[in-house]
């Protein structure tokens, strides 16, 4: 499932025009971060969290992707 929230989170932020740079500016976070959550490497914080999903108006991650 994890692979799957973050495909969601990519096609929203495609789906947005925004670059990984673009939104990591938005979110106050780095570029890296972004591409990184994006990969599955990472998994965002709670804040980060609440900030993508208001920002794109739609749940985008499963509880247990959040740390």
């Amino acid at each position: 499932m994890v692979a799957k929230t973050r495909s969601l989170f990519a096609i929203a932020r495609f789906g947005r025009g925004y670059t990984q740079a673009q939104l990591a500016r938005l979110a106050g976070v780095g570029t890296s971060t972004i591409g990184r959550i994006e990969r599955g490497e990472r998994e965002p914080s709670a804040e980060l969290v609440t900030f993508l999903e208001s920002f794109f108006e739609r749940p985008l991650f499963m509880p247990r992707d959040v740390r």
